[in-house]
This record gives C-alpha cells, sequence and structure tokens, in this order.
C-alpha cells in the first residue's frame, strides 16, 4: 500500500470543480476533480465516489461548495488543493468501509479531519487505486494548512495500515531525499539529466575526501563548477548557470559539514600584492570535464537528434520575442496617437472657453482617451497569447513524442522507457510502417 501525494505544476490543473470532473467521469470540464470522475472511455473505470464535509452530497455541487471556501482565504498564494494517491497491490481488493476506514485515517494524520474532501476510487489498472482531492482551506476558519513532512506522516501510517488489514507489505524507508526525487522526476519528465545527478555520479567522492579548501576547489575546478553562498548554504554552480544545492547532493558537503571538516572559508585578499611585470601569467587549468545539460537514460545516440530540438526551441524564442516586440512597438503607436488627438482636442476646446460645455467636453476626452489605451493594452495582451501559441516550447521529451514523422525520434522517445501503454504501437503497426517504408 502506498499513498503518494501528487504535485500540481500549474494552479489551473490542480483546480477542484476540473480534478473531480475528470475522476468522476465529466469530460467536458477541465481540472483535477475532472481528472478524477472522468471513465476515459473505460468500462467501471470509476467506482465509489465518497464526499466528507460538505453540505452538498453530489461531487460537482461539493466542488463548487469547496471552491466558494478556497475563494474566502485572499492570503494563500500556494496551491489550495492536496491530491494524494492510495495504490494497493495488485490483486488486492477492498470493501468500500475498509476504503474509507483507510481515508479516514491518513487524513486526520496529516491534519486534515475537519477540512473537506472528494475521494474516487479507481478500476482502470491492475492496481486498486484512489484519488483524494483535499481543500487546504478550513471550512470555518479558512486557514490554510500544509502538513509538514508529509511524507513521512504517509509512511508511517501506511505501514500501520497494512499490519491492520493484513495487505502485503511495501518498503516504506525513502531511497531518495527530497531533492533527489525531484531531480529524478524532472529528468523522468523533461528526458534531460539533471546537475544533482551528474555530480553524484562523477565527483562527489572526490568531494566528499577533499581534506583542504585548495584540494575541494581543485576537485571542483576539474569538473568545471564552482561554489557559492546562497542565503544559509552552499550551492554548486556549473558553466551554464545551472544550480543545485550542496546539501542536496549529501550533508557531508552541507556548508555547516565543509566549515566543520575543512576550517573557514578562505575569502579573497582585498589587497593583493601588485604583480611584477617581469613574471608571466599563469593561465587556470581548464576543466577536464563539465555539467552539460543533455538527454539521460536512453538506449540509442540522441545528439543530432538533441542538437535539431535544440536549433528549433532557439528558432522559437527568437520569432516569440521578434512577435512581442513588433505587438509592443504597434501598442505604444496606438497609445502616443491616442495621446496626441487628446492633446489636439483639448487645445480645441481651450480655444471655446471654459463654461460648462467645456468641462463636459474634456471628460468626454478623457474618457475616450483612457478607453483607446485600454483597448490598445488589451489588443497587446491577446496578440501575446496568439505569439505564445503559434511557437510554443516543448520539453525534450514531449518534442521527441509530437514528432510522430520521424522514426528515429520515435524510437528514441521508446528506449527511454517513459513511454506509456497508450503511446506504444499496435501489434504489427511498426512492421506495417517498415514494409510501407520499403514499398516506396
Amino acid at each position: 500500500m502506498i499513498a503518494k501525494k501528487v504535485s500540481m505544476r500549474s494552479q489551473q490543473k490542480s483546480s477542484m470543480g476540473g480534478l473531480i470532473d475528470y475522476l468522476t467521469g465529466e469530460q467536458d470540464r477541465e481540472g483535477l476533480v475532472g481528472y478524477m470522475t472522468d471513465d476515459q472511455g473505460k468500462d467501471h473505470r470509476v467506482g465509489e465516489v465518497t464526499v466528507t464535509n460538505c453540505h452538498a452530497t453530489n461531487a460537482d455541487w461539493a466542488a463548487a461548495e469547496m471552491r466558494a471556501v478556497q475563494a474566502m482565504n485572499k492570503r494563500a498564494v500556494s496551491d489550495k488543493t492536496y491530491h494524494m494517491i492510495v495504490s494497493f497491490r495488485e490483486g488486492e481488493e477492498l470493501c468500500q468501509d475498509r476504503l474509507r476506514n483507510i481515508e479516514d485515517r491518513l487524513c486526520s494524520a496529516l491534519g486534515f479531519a475537519g477540512h473537506q474532501r472528494i475521494s474516487v476510487v479507481h478500476h482502470d489498472t491492475d492496481n486498486l487505486h484512489m484519488h483524494i482531492a483535499i481543500n487546504k482551506i478550513h471550512p470555518r476558519t479558512f486557514r490554510l494548512h500544509e502538513p509538514y513532512y508529509d511524507h513521512r506522516t504517509r509512511s508511517k501510517v501506511c505501514a500501520e495500515l497494512e499490519v491492520e488489514f493484513d495487505l502485503q507489505r511495501d518498503n516504506h524507508a525513502p531511497l531518495k531525499n527530497c531533492a533527489e526525487a525531484n531531480a529524478a522526476n524532472m529528468t523522468a519528465r523533461t528526458g534531460l539529466g539533471s546537475l544533482l545527478a551528474w555530480i553524484k555520479q562523477t565527483c562527489q567522492n572526490d568531494l566528499e575526501q577533499a581534506a583542504t579548501w585548495e584540494a575541494f576547489n581543485a576537485v571542483l575546478l576539474s569538473n568545471g563548477l564552482q561554489i557559492k553562498q546562497r542565503a544559509n548554504g552552499f550551492v554548486f554552480v556549473a558553466g551554464d548557470g545551472t544550480m543545485c544545492k550542496a546539501s542536496s547532493v549529501s550533508r557531508q558537503l552541507s556548508m555547516p559539514s565543509l566549515l566543520s571538516r575543512l576550517g573557514p572559508q578562505l575569502a579573497p585578499d582585498p589587497h593583493p600584492a601588485p604583480k611584477d611585470e617581469s613574471q608571466a601569467e599563469i593561465a587556470p587549468p581548464q576543466p577536464t570535464r563539465s555539467y552539460q545539460r543533455a538527454p539521460a537514460g536512453f538506449k540509442v545516440d540522441t545528439t543530432a537528434l538533441y542538437a535539431a530540438y535544440q536549433a528549433e526551441q532557439a528558432n522559437a524564442r527568437s520569432l516569440k520575442a521578434r512577435g512581442r516586440a513588433e505587438a509592443a512597438a504597434v501598442k505604444n503607436r496606438r497609445i502616443e496617437e491616442a495621446k496626441r488627438k487628446a492633446k489636439l482636442k483639448r487645445a480645441a476646446v481651450k480655444l471655446v472657453g471654459n463654461g460648462l460645455a467645456a468641462k463636459i467636453a474634456y471628460a468626454t476626452i478623457r474618457v475616450t482617451l483612457k478607453a483607446e489605451i485600454n483597448r490598445a493594452v488589451q489588443d497587446y495582451a491577446n496578440e501575446r497569447k496568439t505569439i505564445q501559441a503559434r511557437h510554443p516550447l516543448q520539453t525534450w521529451q514531449d518534442w521527441l513524442k509530437a514528432r510522430t514523422h520521424d522514426r528515429t525520434a520515435q524510437a528514441a522517445f521508446r528506449s527511454s522507457g517513459r513511454v506509456s501503454a497508450r503511446d506504444k504501437p499496435r501489434a504489427g503497426q511498426e512492421r506495417g510502417d517498415d514494409e510501407q517504408e520499403m514499398s516506396r
């Protein structure tokens, strides 16, 4: 049994109404609730739908009620929805009473006992699993609750429930820290290797074994890295500006550990001795290797494909920047023209006099000018959206997936092991494509 929090990358995806819609089967709506309630054309995908701590009993009305409660909190800027998935081992089937008991125990342990929530059971995979959408905003105090170290709480409660309900045991001890898990998730989503993983693979041991700051800096230099203080800790900086926390690589590389092991970090001399003109300038040694943001985990050579991807993305950025600059120039010209016309109209009114009619004319000019400026600004905003849609930026993984006409790209995408079942070709499709290509 595993309970996992699903991190949302945008406020739209975590919207309460959309999640419930998906989970309960309404495909025409967006967001988290929509995701939970959507059958997606599969028979018996959605099981029991349970609403807790809401006046409404229907999932749609409960989602609307939860959105209204979330709107009462004006200060919170973080995500207001907690999306959790509880998954069971293959073959395990639990009755609704046990599933409800498990849901109550997990939510209470996380501090959400009095919070509104909607849970939906899914049967679309070999593993029975349950989605729980929880409103982080309390329905009476309207305060946001964010569980502290919630992964530890979930692991502890899952271990207890496995014993209580005689479920198959899962290993709940974390194999990676939070930073490593985030880096692994990013690599899985984008297909590009992270700086943290690269340091752990190439030079972590050498950094941990360095006995002096000179030896430590020599290891950094040979790997094209720098160490800088940021806030209350150290960060490693690669040549392209990519950074990661030193303590995320290893606790032995945290700021307190390094200062304790290597002594105080030597600051550069503010008044260095003048150099002897006869002394030759010694160039610093060049790094023997350095971090490159490149594809990771592929079983085929993706060098040419990644170069094409970078060129295409650079071209999209250039076209996007050019389009935005042209749109901004048009907006500024329209605003200046509107101001010029308003100035001429005021000058004409000034010649007439300062009576009531002049005041009315001035007010009309002011309203007209404001309307024209707002219209120019709104048109500029719409044009920016059009430019963004015309030249979208894609992740490396999405770019590979979208190139369905390129067999090399599709082979690379499948070799990464990140392709889902719905993306895999049907039986005989690859062979048919090959035969069709040969017939040409």
